[in-house]
């Protein structure tokens, strides 16, 4: 299955060469953000609140750079557990006929920061299709496949994750939002966990006072196993944050 994902990013890659002159608007974006504790995308959690923290940079021509960082708030130290994390990717997005691609890759900097003990490098795909059901009301069914590689090449802990779901967002008021992402995730067992099913949910409530500033008012994530058989449990994590735009 890794393979046949390779091989997908390269066909996007391949078809997306005509449309690189789409420009996304050149900027940053800075997102702190405070979670009652640690759930990764793949539900494993570290029962620690946390301060996760994303630069992301629009560059021209569709392409970006994003660093992703978390730091436990139990007075442990930047660099010491599960909690501490730093993330660098680069990527492309943009539409190629009716659908919008994000493809990259990512290299995760995991708990001893600065070594390579442990990080995991993921390529990852993604594709969507955007429905307005009002002017209000948008709903994006999406497929995401990513690639999980540890550094060190310990190949019993690759692995593919697949999820396949929807994201909707919905305009309450002329500054108010709600955004929310449900998928089924399918984990073939990357990072040694148990292979299998995954409901996966995510939403904030969004206040955007200025162009500039968004308060994300109420984040929540959520992380129900359906037939893994590992330490994963079911999961609900809370967060508020904001965003500014430069």
């Amino acid at each position: 299955m890794r393979k046949m994902g390779l091989r997908l990013v390269a066909l996007v890659l391949l078809l997306a060469g005509p449309n690189l002159v789409y420009a996304g608007e050149p900027g940053l974006t800075i997102s702190p953000r405070v979670w009652s504790q640690y759930l990764g995308s793949t539900g494993a959690v570290v029962k620690t609140p946390v301060l996760q923290t994303d630069f992301f940079i629009q560059l021209p021509r569709g392409f970006y750079g994003d660093v992703w960082h978390s730091v436990g708030l139990d007075g442990s130290g930047p660099s010491s557990g599960f909690d501490d994390e730093v993330d660098y990717t680069l990527g492309w997005s943009g539409p190629i006929g009716a659908l919008t691609f994000d493809l990259g890759a990512a290299y995760f900097d995991l708990v001893n920061l600065g070594t390579i003990r442990g990080d995991v490098i993921q390529p990852y795909f993604e594709t969507r299709y955007d429905f307005r059901l009002t002017e209000a009301h948008t709903l994006s069914p999406y497929l995401r496949l990513e690639l999980a590689y540890p550094v060190k090449g310990d190949t019993p802990n690759a692995g593919v994750h697949l999820f396949g779901g929807a994201q909707h967002n919905w305009k309450i008021a002329p500054a108010f939002a709600v955004a929310q992402r449900a998928a089924l995730l399918y984990d073939d067992g990357a990072y040694g966990l148990d292979n299998g099913l995954l409901v996966q949910y995510g939403g904030d409530l969004q206040w955007t006072p200025t162009a500039a500033l968004t308060l994300n008012l109420f984040s929540l994530k959520i992380s129900v196993p359906l037939t893994v058989d590992d330490a994963r449990k079911s999961e609900a994590v809370f967060g508020v944050g904001l965003t500014f735009r430069y």
